[in-house]
């Protein structure tokens, strides 16, 4: 990277707190051995980089508020645990370790390095200053401020003409979406070319229909990318979650932002299911146990049982829960619930950006790779399997439910039941 920043501004601790003294640089490796890469990466931006926690996350395409929350509960997590340095000392030693001399330290070029390339791209434009969308697409000459004037004052005209008339073809598109007609709502959009919202909702209307093979494709033409961001489909590989494989639980597991989950497990023997809960931040006491009697299911028809959340007894409090269920009581599961200001801000961050207007099959598409990036490996898979069942002939949707299966370390028929 041609920049590099000069160093790591106070106001930028996860944890701010007066002076205090640094972890080791031995606790700091450690500390880091145990991140899984999307945290190593945010770490080395922030603290090697000196970029704010929002510019990190635009620079790994992932949600400001959802890596501002994985980077706390990391150094909360290791540094309040038993005989930890605390996680203000903890972040102050991370940060020694992978800044020096007011750059980035040999580990931090290390991992910047092997940053996707689009997110390197990202990188540069957030030290240049210019948090720019860092896309692949190519410049065209021949167009010079003046004309380029004329050109925006045209289409602008032409658009503005078009509206007085009912005939702007993107609000024409719209119209047409809405009535199910998504033959014609391409044609309208294609007429404004490259207009990258244009592109986008072509590749809307292709999904809408399920056409898999031609929305991808559309997805990747210059402009539709740039304007669904972190909606966009997710093609790296997922990080996988450990898990007991002799466990009868299936779902949740890993990283959930709803409160009212289903529990998803192996037929087995009457008994309980018992849920155990701790609050984030260290508190000093646990939730009560949460016990639900369930039936023997060992002798039905089904395989894999999926029981609703009890209504009587209301939503799930945000922490880290282990639970286990009728004959695998020595092999729990375990998953976390994410606090209630971040799943807010990810249910406003959808509510934005996927208006009424995109159909619904879409939307459930551009959700799902949102939950991707964002590690909610469990709603991703929920949102796969609808499509799968929406669109029985195409493939694209079951192969999504495997590879989120897999990162859960759970069988499909967790999705697929």
């Amino acid at each position: 990277m041609s920049k590099a920043a000069s160093g790591i501004a106070t106001g930028r601790w996860i944890y701010s707190s007066a002076a205090v003294a640094p972890a080791g640089k031995c606790a700091a490796r450690q500390f880091l051995a145990r991140r899984d890469e999307t945290e190593l990466r945010l770490f080395a931006l922030l603290y090697g980089y000196g970029l704010d926690v929002g510019l990190a996350a635009w620079t790994l395409d992932l949600d400001a508020a959802l890596a501002h929350w994985r980077l706390r509960a990391a150094l909360s997590d290791d540094g309040g645990a038993a005989g930890g340095p605390g996680p203000e000392a903890l972040e102050r030693g991370v940060a020694a370790l992978l800044s020096q001399d007011g750059g980035p330290s040999d580990d931090a070029r290390r991992i910047a390095a092997e940053l996707p390339a689009e997110a390197r791209g990202r990188l540069q434009a957030a030290l240049d200053g210019t948090r720019v969308a860092a896309a692949s697409e190519r410049a065209r000459p021949g167009l010079g401020v003046g004309s380029l004037v004329i050109v925006v004052l045209a289409i602008a005209g032409f658009l503005f003409y078009g509206v007085l008339r009912d005939l702007n073809p993107l609000r024409h598109g719209k119209t047409l979406m809405r009535l199910g007609d998504f033959v014609n709502a391409r044609l309208a959009f294609e007429e404004l070319g490259g207009l990258p919202e244009a592109r986008a909702w072509s590749a809307i209307a292709w999904l809408a229909e399920g056409n898999y093979a031609r929305a991808l494709e559309a997805l990747q033409a210059p402009g539709a990318a740039s304007h669904l961001a972190m909606f966009r489909p997710m093609d790296e590989p997922l990080e996988t979650i450990e898990v007991d494989p002799s466990s009868l639980v299936m779902l949740p597991r890993g990283l959930i932002s709803t409160p009212f989950p289903i529990l998803v497990y192996r037929a087995g023997a009457a008994g309980e299911i018992v849920l155990l809960g701790r609050p984030f931040e260290g508190a000093a006491e646990n939730y009560r146990p949460l016990r639900l009697k369930v039936p023997d299911t060992s002798a039905g028809p089904d395989a894999v049982i999926a029981l609703s959340w009890p209504a009587d007894l209301g939503p799930l409090a945000a922490g880290d829960y282990t639970w286990t269920v009728p004959g695998s009581e020595r092999h729990p599961a375990t998953f976390t619930l994410l606090p209630d200001e971040q799943r807010h801000e990810i249910e406003r961050r959808v509510a934005d950006k996927l208006s009424d207007e995109v159909p619904y099959q879409a939307g459930t598409f551009l959700r799902a790779h949102y939950f991707l990036r964002n590690r909610l490996y469990m709603q991703a898979g929920q949102a796969f399997a609808y499509l799968a069942r929406r669109f029985p002939d195409e493939a694209y949707p079951r192969e999504m439910v495997a590879q989120v299966a897999a990162a859960l370390g759970v069988d499909p028929s967790a999705f697929l039941r």
